[in-house]
């Protein structure tokens, strides 16, 4: 039960994050959308409108097998499948289509009649349509019926053709037939003129000749009769009339179309460059690359940026910045249930992640809450925290930890209650060494007495070894990623140094987060 309630929040995490990347690029969807809009427009207004017309011509058997051996009855659905295929190819060909641009003076060439010209067979029927889509209406129109109208004329000169080889070959047999039956008739008169018996087998002869002759000359009257009447082996059952609407370009469809092409495109150009992106942006990623659990989230403000150094938690309490530093000390009093922790070093994969500038405004948000803190800067390397407060870095740790001064004067007060300040010093040669020197512990001791919350500014983990020197002298770490800003090649490097001090990090602060309402956030 636990893992599918797992799984389903996996589920909703990775939807909502989508919807964030999405939302990141509303910008980049409505543009898409907006000229996707305007082509479709475009096409609308100047595409030319397209006319359909369709006439409809019906295959009728016409055997002339039937018309010489048996009763003639013309059939609507007995012409084999050869023949009716036979059919649809010559409609397709381009005699006909040469012969109807002749008919109608078109100035096309036959391959470009064509293109407008569809014949297809309807249904299982023996029905064929002739459909025909041109600019103008009229002589969609045209080419239709007269397509069909010079089929019908082929077929009905293919059929009277074939009637009249067949007439010529009855003739031939009637001729045969009248000079056998004048001969078998001659036959048997000489032989009755003679007194002499006829045969029955002759007078049998005589009469299947005979009936042969009658039959073969009502079938002749009977095809003489059909050439007359021109019959043919097809008609036209519909012809085509002239459209009044067209049926292309279809303005709804191309709209509809062009909207959903634009968002998909849109959506498609965000979701490809946020996948070509490397750099962190979720909770998720900071728990695959870092393999560590976001506590907080840093709210990001353009109007205070990390590199103006203010102290944004005085300048403006109620901002979104001063809410999310104020959540990150309520989430820190959860880790002091089963273990008092004083110290708390912070620190990031690299620089321009927004450590320092967490680090002095979490001191300020501590020390208003009533408790006694001290901001320490640790970072040797690079020391500007100083600059939120005014301070100069003329002395500071460094000062103490190489005896050139004490630590009770290098102790500075702020204009916050309840803060103090502990600045750098000068920056020495060997960082590492004075960070993890015996002096540097005692003196974390004796300020812990002192302090109920001691914030540490420390150098980024993957340029330098300054965080693991100073780790084993402070109680916990919490690690700044900066949405956008490291790579994941960056984070696993930085990954791995952390295994080092995995049992002192509290977790990741993921900062520069924009958040919209209450519950989805979206990551800059």
């Amino acid at each position: 039960m636990e893992e599918k309630k797992t799984q389903s929040d996996e589920i909703e995490i990775d939807l909502r994050e989508y919807m964030s990347i999405l939302a990141k690029g509303k910008w980049v969807i409505i543009l898409c959308t907006f000229l996707a809009i305007v082509v479709g427009l475009f096409l609308v207004f100047t595409l030319k409108p397209v006319y359909e017309a369709s006439a409809k011509v019906l295959i009728v058997e016409k055997s002339l097998a039937g018309e010489l051996f048996g009763e003639y009855n013309p059939e609507y659905s007995t012409s084999s499948e050869v023949n009716f295929q036979t059919q649809m190819e010559m409609l397709n060909s381009r005699q006909f289509k040469e012969e109807v641009i002749k008919k109608l003076s078109l100035k096309v060439k036959p391959d470009e009649l064509e293109e407008k010209i569809n014949v297809s067979r309807v249904g299982n029927t023996k029905v064929i349509e002739i459909t025909v889509q041109d600019n103008d209406p009229q002589l969609a129109s045209d080419i239709a019926n007269t397509l069909a109208q010079v089929y019908i004329d082929w077929s009905t000169e293919t059929y009277q053709q074939s009637l009249k080889t067949v007439l010529e070959e009855i003739n031939v047999k009637l001729e045969d037939s009248k000079q056998k039956l004048d001969s078998i008739s001659a036959e048997i008169s000489n032989l009755e003129g003679s007194g002499r018996e006829v045969p029955e087998s002759l007078r049998k002869e005589l009469e299947m000749n005979s009936e042969l002759y009658v039959m073969l000359s009502e079938k002749y009257e009977n095809l003489r009769i059909n050439e007359a009447m021109g019959e043919s082996a097809a008609k036209i059952t519909e012809t085509a009339v002239v459209p009044e609407e067209p049926v292309k370009p279809n303005k709804k469809i191309i709209l509809i179309s062009a909207l959903l092409i634009g968002l998909i495109l849109g959506c498609g150009i965000v979701l490809t460059k946020e996948f070509l992106d490397n750099t962190i942006k979720t909770t998720s990623d900071v728990k695959k690359y870092y393999g560590l659990n976001v506590i907080s989230r840093i709210a990001y403000d353009k109007a205070y940026d990390i590199d103006k150094r203010e102290l944004v938690i005085l300048k403006d309490p109620d901002s979104q910045v001063s809410e999310s530093i104020k959540e990150l000390r309520t989430n820190l009093s959860y880790f002091n249930v089963d273990r008092r922790i004083k110290t708390i070093g912070i620190t990031s994969a690299q620089l321009e992640e927004g450590k320092t500038f967490i680090s002095a405004n979490l001191a300020v948000a501590l020390a208003q809450s009533g408790i006694k803190t001290l901001l320490l800067n640790a970072d040797l390397r690079n020391p500007v925290i100083h600059k939120y407060f005014g301070y100069n870095n003329i002395s500071g740790i460094t000062s103490v930890l190489t005896g050139h001064s004490r630590l009770s004067d290098e102790v500075m007060p702020t204009k916050v209650k309840n803060l103090s300040f502990l600045s750098s010093g000068p920056v020495p040669p060997n960082p590492a060494e004075l960070l993890e020197s015996e002096m540097m512990g005692k003196m974390l001791d004796t300020l812990s007495e002192k302090y109920d919350y001691i914030i540490i500014d420390t150098p980024p983990i993957v340029p330098v070894t300054d965080l693991i020197a100073l780790a084993k002298k402070i109680d916990s770490i919490l690690v700044v990623v900066r949405v956008g800003k490291v790579t994941r090649a960056t984070a696993m490097e930085a990954s791995e140094k952390i295994k080092v001090v995995r049992n002192k990090v509290l977790g990741a602060v993921l900062n520069g987060v924009i958040r919209k309402g209450g519950y989805y956030y979206y990551y800059k």
